[in-house]
């Protein structure tokens, strides 16, 4: 629900009123919804899946404190796999590639301030992991 009401504050004739360009560029708006919802699935994942659970390791209060505040917070890569078909084919065939396109991707979205959507944690240009972020 969430990730379909980011969709709609950036609606597609937004972007063609601010864009008169027709160099074939498309703006990063079309993909919000999509990426949000990828992150979103992500940091469900991480929060309520039995993985952590399984591994039978004893956790000192302070690595569970640490664990708690990383829900949430995610790199580029880790959300490929929730992503629709068309937003990974669609950020694969640009130039860059995909987890290239979708760190940036990311980065623009940590701009926009009603709503904010992502916060970027840590800085994207240089990360070996494309940057983090927090849903």
């Amino acid at each position: 629900l969430l990730s379909r009401l980011v969709t709609e504050m950036y609606p597609e004739d937004k972007r063609k009123s601010k864009s008169n360009s027709d160099d074939g560029a498309e703006h990063f708006t079309r993909h919000i919804g999509s990426v949000t919802l990828a992150a979103l699935r992500y940091a469900s994942f991480e929060q309520h899946s039995p993985h952590n659970l399984l591994e039978d390791k004893e956790e000192s209060e302070e690595e569970k404190h640490h664990r708690i505040a990383e829900y949430g917070m995610f790199c580029p890569t880790d959300t490929i796999p929730y992503l629709s078909a068309e937003t990974s084919k669609t950020l694969k065939a640009k130039v860059g590639g995909l987890s290239s396109n979708l760190s940036t991707l990311l980065v623009q979205m940590s701009n926009l301030q009603y709503p904010t959507i992502v916060t970027e944690v840590e800085d994207a240009l240089g990360h070996p992991k494309g940057g983090k972020f927090e849903i």
